[in-house]
């Protein structure tokens, strides 16, 4: 195919050409989570979060790595939370977050395919992405836009839980 073709298919198929991670609205942006969690894809979940939601999540993994490296009870818990077969202390704790959110991951796979997309709505700078598992509550989500593309910000949306 020539590089001209290419370009073209391209531009008549936009979201065919992004990255796994990339989505410019909520129901894309559910489309593609669905999908990582399915396969249990932690490192395009992960680029799917917010830079502010991935800096809470190694803050929160070295405050686990410090106390792992104090006490061997904490050292074997955070083993088996993380699933890490040797020594978790030994990790980075970007590594650790991964591996946490991949534990995350795998625990929630077998209930993904009862979320189901509810709807989309904009407030002010962020959109709004409701979604329902079968049988419980609707539950929202909240997006930012980085870099041009929509990520999960953790922290707006914990703050709308409370």
């Amino acid at each position: 195919m020539r590089p001209g073709l290419i370009v073209a298919a391209c531009a008549l198929s936009v979201v065919g050409c992004r990255a796994k991670h990339e989505a410019t609205t909520g129901k894309e942006f559910f489309e593609k989570a669905h999908k990582a969690k399915k396969e249990k894809d932690v490192e395009t979940v992960w680029k799917m979060m917010s830079k502010r939601s991935q800096e809470i999540l190694v803050e929160a993994a070295k405050s686990q790595l410090e106390r792992a490296k104090e006490s061997p009870e904490a050292r074997e818990s955070l083993k088996k939370s993380s699933g890490i077969e040797g020594d978790p202390t030994t990790l980075e704790p970007v590594a650790l977050a991964k591996a946490l959110m991949k534990r995350h991951t795998e625990k929630d796979a077998s209930r993904i395919d009862k979320v189901r997309f509810v709807e989309e709505r904009t407030e002010g700078d962020k959109i709004i992405l409701v979604t329902q598992e079968e049988g419980e509550d609707k539950e929202e989500l909240v997006l930012v836009k980085e870099d041009g593309f929509l990520r999960a910000d953790m922290e707006a949306t914990g703050a709308r839980r409370k």
